[in-house]
């Protein structure tokens, strides 16, 4: 496998606080399975 090259961001977390978008995000990752939402054709993983 070769070599694999990403962007890197780094961001201000305290411009994510009280950010609904960035709270909704989060809303798929990181939680209960029964409360975990989920996209369109999605499931638990």
């Amino acid at each position: 496998m070769g070599k694999v090259e990403a962007d890197s961001i780094l961001i201000d977390v305290d411009s994510l606080k009280n950010n609904e978008e960035f709270e909704k995000i989060l809303g798929f990752i990181n939680i209960n399975g029964g409360e975990q939402l989920k996209g369109s054709g999605g499931s638990v993983k």
